[in-house]
């Protein structure tokens, strides 16, 4: 019994007990890291906040950064664990960035907004364009109207520059089209 004690003594986890560390203590008070490459740094922010060991092949690891803790918890929240495991191994290797980033968009959002979540944003944002697609048409048609204003002064002018020998005389006239927009 009192070899199992020493035993138990000598290797025990370094980072307050849970597991999620990779490191262990070696009797003589060395620390030696485990073999795998995913677990000789940090545990993604997955496997971190679910308290588990972070395997060289985790699915979470390319897509939830150690020092992105906060992305992860946000996605656990809403869909769970099991269901973005599920999502990102249905998914083809070249979507699943977009994918992470998409379901970290919507669960960011429907923190924020439990109701509508991001189509509510998108239903603000589409108001906003029709909004303002409006006001360039009626922005535009108002200097179209000031253009042709000027046009029709730029023409009167020449008209009254003719002299009284009946042959035009040119003059050099200036567009001032943003006085005329001002007047309008």
């Amino acid at each position: 019994m009192n070899d199992w004690n020493t035993h138990l003594m000598s290797v025990k986890p370094t980072g307050g007990g849970h597991g999620s560390e990779s490191k262990r203590s070696i009797g003589d008070g060395s620390v030696a890291a485990s073999s795998s490459p995913s677990t000789a740094s940090s545990p993604c922010a997955a496997c971190k906040f679910l308290r588990r060991k972070c395997q060289p092949d985790c699915v979470f690891a390319p897509y939830f950064p150690p020092d992105q803790p906060q992305k992860f918890v946000q996605v656990h929240r809403v869909f769970g664990a099991s269901n973005v495991t599920k999502l990102l191994n249905e998914v083809n290797p070249y979507q699943r960035e977009d994918a992470v980033n998409s379901l970290a968009y919507e669960a960011d959002m429907r923190l924020r907004d439990p109701v509508y979540g991001c189509a509510g944003v998108i239903s603000v944002l589409q108001h906003q364009l029709r909004q303002l697609q409006l006001d360039l048409a009626f922005a535009m048609s108002e200097l179209s109207k000031c253009q042709s204003a000027a046009a029709a002064a730029v023409g009167h002018r020449s008209r009254m520059s003719t002299s009284r020998s009946g042959r035009r005389v040119h003059l050099k006239v200036l567009k001032r089209s943003d006085r005329f927009i001002s007047f309008c």
